[in-house]
């Protein structure tokens, strides 16, 4: 397990350089935006579900 995930660690940020170094410098700024807007709504649905007063 340990190796897949390091794999899939390596193969996507070598495909994460190779899109950042086509978008420049604002497009990284806003797939960052992008990223921790998706971390952000995923982990207030877990707590929305996790939550039993609703």
């Amino acid at each position: 397990m340990g190796n897949r995930l390091g794999l899939a660690g390596y193969f996507g940020g070598t495909a994460a350089a190779a899109v950042l170094s086509r978008i420049g410098a604002i497009g990284a700024g806003a797939l960052d935006a992008a990223v921790v807007l998706v971390y952000l709504y995923i982990k207030l649905r877990e707590r929305r579900a996790a939550d039993p007063a609703d």
